[in-house]
């Protein structure tokens, strides 16, 4: 899952895209708005915004230089399949 700051100035959809395209190489049709939330509820004050992506295709958004990232395509429900099993593992 791509995450990443918010640039100032810069909205939270814009971030969200330009992640999608450093990251995974991809860039989003449309972005669905799924939930916003505090990671951490007494250490830092961060607000995390999770979107669903739709409309994938091919970005041009150069990779960031600073990462080093191996992705990985896999269906939606197969995801969902792995983390439920590592869930009832207990991890």
């Amino acid at each position: 899952m791509p995450t990443g700051g918010v640039h100032p100035g810069e909205s939270i959809e814009a971030a969200a895209q330009r992640e999608l395209g450093e990251e995974v190489g991809l860039a989003a049709g449309r972005l669905v708005p799924l939930v916003s939330f505090h990671t951490s509820k007494s250490v830092v004050d961060e607000t995390a915004h999770l979107f669903y992506a739709e409309e994938l295709r091919a970005a041009t958004t150069p990779p960031d230089e600073t990462e080093f990232i191996e992705v990985k395509h896999v269906p939606f429900a197969t995801a969902i399949a792995v983390l439920q099993a590592a869930r009832r593992r207990g991890r």
